[in-house]
């Protein structure tokens, strides 16, 4: 039998997996195509404003996935002190 640490620590594995992929598929070209043309906001063109969004809600992604208070709360009570 699997023990809640492990299957927790797995299932974590698998999102971190999961978010790569699709952060890889995020900044292929297709995507942005919307972007890639019209008129530059505040200064800046607009594929730049999308790869800064793109990389701030993956970093948002990432840090959830990591500081999640009820994983750790499975984790810590279920290894007996």
């Amino acid at each position: 039998m699997v023990s809640p640490r492990r299957r927790i620590e797995r299932l974590l594995a698998q999102r971190l997996v999961a978010l790569v992929l699709l952060a890889a598929a995020l900044w292929l070209l297709p995507p942005l195509m919307p972007w890639l043309h019209g008129p530059p906001l505040a200064g800046w063109p607009r594929w730049a404003w999308a790869l800064f969004g793109l990389w701030a809600l993956l970093i948002g992604a990432l840090a959830w996935l990591m500081e999640r208070p009820e994983a750790e709360d499975d984790v810590a009570g279920a290894d007996p002190p």
